[in-house]
């Protein structure tokens, strides 16, 4: 009876292992993303990053937090090493006719170093797990860059994100930024910046409105002949005069009609006083839309599995 027990428990190990072992080395799973413009800034304090990916089965270590290892951005020629903070399953959805789990990943760097700059327009996240396997998911354009707080009298009051959809997905046309000139002597206002080589904002259509902001606002009824497209034309001279608060139209041209832009920074020169000055805001202005969305389905990319 007894060794009908030893080897009844015997067995049910050799399961428990073999269910183990099946988890640890799977080469079916398939992996998603859709890479979308990632600019972040930093100026002192941790940034947490979320990538979002898309996985065909919760019976492997991909859905797992306690499998990964480390996380890392790689470009052509530098890599990012990422402290991982966390997976967390979102929920379920259809894609590519068959049912996907929604993932996101939240890592953080946790160093910063005074104008270090990573930038790559074609990055990939390499997540390491323990069993030594690597899940590559294209990322898109990603830039890191470290930078000193501001000092200058421009101050923000405000900022939105003008939403909109296009052939290609959904994502920002632009936003709206409430400007204040905290001083005694006028503001001119040269530049207004993403950080993004793919995602430009188009000077010759920046204007001043008075207009409140409402959600879902569409920019074609802010800007007139508004296109994502880069324009030639030149910004027209923007001035805040002492103790005036201004709000500006700042609408997106996309370089590259697959890009969709996930999160970014702000940054804007101008003049003062005779002096040159760059108001530099951190990236908590972000797109909080759902990358996978219908209208972005086309546009998600199949990562790759490999030991």
């Amino acid at each position: 009876m007894r060794r009908c027990v030893f080897i009844g428990m015997a067995v049910l190990i050799g399961i428990g292992v073999y269910v183990t072992l099946s988890r640890l080395h799977v080469t079916s799973a398939r992996i998603m993303s859709v890479p979308s413009t990632h600019i972040y800034y930093l100026s002192g304090e941790n940034k947490t990053f979320t990538q979002d990916f898309l996985v065909n089965t919760n019976q492997t270590f991909f859905t797992e937090s306690e499998a990964i290892m480390s996380v890392e951005i790689e470009s052509e020629d530098e890599t990012l090493s990422l402290h991982f903070e966390g997976l967390e399953t979102v929920g379920t959805l259809h894609a590519n006719h068959e049912s996907m789990y929604h993932m996101r990943l939240h890592a953080s760097q946790d160093f910063v170093t005074d104008q270090y700059r990573f930038e790559t327009q074609d990055a990939t996240m390499n997540i390491h797990y323990k069993n030594n396997q690597i899940a590559a998911l294209p990322v898109g354009e990603f830039v890191m860059h470290h930078f000193e707080n501001s000092k200058g009298p421009l101050r923000m009051e405000s900022m939105h994100n003008v939403h909109g959809r296009f052939d290609y997905g959904l994502t920002s046309k632009g936003v709206m930024v409430r400007l204040y000139n905290d001083s005694k002597t006028p503001i001119t206002l040269n530049q207004f910046e993403t950080g993004s080589q793919r995602v430009r904002v188009n000077d010759g259509l920046v204007s001043v409105s008075k207009r409140t902001y409402e959600p879902y606002m569409p920019i074609e009824s802010l800007v007139h002949g508004y296109e994502p497209t880069l324009s030639d034309a030149p910004m027209r001279q923007l001035i805040i005069d002492p103790g005036e608060s201004k709000q500006f139209v700042v609408p997106f041209a996309y370089c590259d009609n697959a890009t969709l832009l996930h999160r970014y920074p702000f940054a804007i020169d101008y003049h003062h006083d005779d002096k040159a000055y760059t108001f530099k805001m951190e990236d908590f202005a972000f797109i909080n839309s759902d990358m996978f969305v219908k209208e972005n389905m086309p546009l998600l990319v199949p990562g790759i599995i490999h030991d």
